[in-house]
């Protein structure tokens, strides 16, 4: 049955590229349908999968508050900040959760700490420049504190592939999960405030998307 509900996530992923795939001419009556849908398939799927372990609460709750958000970005009217804050919940959630138990402290934690630190911080001057341009300087405290939640998120998952606790074949599904899903939320936020591209909704859902899927089968896979 779990496996049911994971090829179901999939399929409503599917639906909802295709109804987003041309930005200027989305299909919004199937992404309202497919995009809350995929999440919550994704969801029933964690639910029927999931084993006893802590952590995998945490994983639990990230999906939930995804959903969340999910529902309050198709909302008619501004809902910026309340999807940005359910996003915000999300990551933090996934982020104890790879942290649970914590790890030990290595060169490597510290490497790639560094790195994403900078990469991040490159990221945020772009993003924080665009809402300069607009007027919109109110929303660079809660975008800067969201960058920190979605690095530390990716630096967890990162590091999980040098941790002896962790399965290489579930490190490299969160691994890749964490990325996508970073990607998505930096060109998320490039689309609305820099620029909007005509293929720039397609590939923000498909790299969510398929980030969501990674990290909730990676974790799922580790912990069941």
């Amino acid at each position: 049955m779990a496996f049911i509900f994971l090829g179901l996530s999939l399929v409503f992923a599917i639906l909802n590229w295709i109804a987003v795939y041309d930005a200027y001419k989305v299909n919004r009556p199937l992404e309202i349908i497919a995009k809350p849908a995929m999440i919550v398939c994704l969801l029933l799927y964690f639910l029927a999968a999931r084993g006893p372990a802590p952590a995998l609460t945490w994983f639990g709750l990230a999906i939930l508050f995804s959903a969340l958000g999910d529902i309050f970005l198709l909302l008619p009217g501004n809902w910026l900040m309340a999807g940005l804050f359910a996003f915000l919940l999300t990551h933090i959630c996934y982020t104890i959760g790879f942290n649970t138990p914590l790890p030990q402290l290595t060169a490597w934690s510290l490497l790639f700490a560094l790195t994403y630190t900078l990469m991040a911080t490159r990221v945020y001057r772009r993003i924080a420049a665009a809402l300069t341009r607009k007027g919109l300087q109110n929303l660079k405290a809660p975008i800067l504190a969201y960058v920190i939640a979605i690095t530390l998120m990716l630096l967890s998952a990162t590091l999980t592939l040098s941790r002896p606790d962790w399965k290489p074949l579930p490190a490299a599904m969160v691994f890749l999960g964490a990325g996508l899903f970073f990607l998505s939320d930096i060109n998320q936020a490039l689309y609305r405030f820099e620029a909007p591209t005509q293929r720039g909704r397609f590939i923000i859902m498909l790299t969510y998307q398929l980030g969501q899927i990674g990290l909730v089968a990676g974790a799922i896979l580790q912990f069941q």
